[in-house]
């Protein structure tokens, strides 16, 4: 009985293990500079006629961009849901700016 009880805690050891995250699968998400992005930056705004006012407001969309990259590539590298992300128009944007655009969300003015 005990070396069953002891094989047991050993199976359940091992799944663990392998159940836990590698703290080192996280070392190229920080290695992931804005700069590897740049060139996806690039064929993003030739392939969506994207054009920014200002180098400040490119510099933004382009860190707004590799932010939104960096979560794409996480969730392809997850690879369990049903559906695929690729890049789009909307790439540019923060989820709040995302949602005015596509939710058209206008406050009622409550002042009358």
């Amino acid at each position: 009985m005990k070396l069953f009880s002891f094989a047991c805690l050993l199976m359940t050891l091992g799944m663990c293990e392998l159940q836990r995250t590698d703290p080192l699968s996280k070392i190229p998400k920080l290695l992931n500079p804005i700069s590897l992005f740049t060139q996806q930056f690039g064929e993003f705004k030739s392939n969506f006629n994207k054009g920014y006012g200002s180098p400040e407001e490119e510099r933004k969309r382009l860190e707004i961009f590799s932010n939104n990259h960096q979560k794409l590539l996480d969730f392809e590298k997850a690879g369990s849901a049903p559906f695929t992300m690729k890049i789009n128009h909307l790439a540019d944007l923060l989820l709040e700016e995302f949602n005015r655009y596509l939710n058209g969300f206008r406050p009622i003015d409550r002042s009358k």
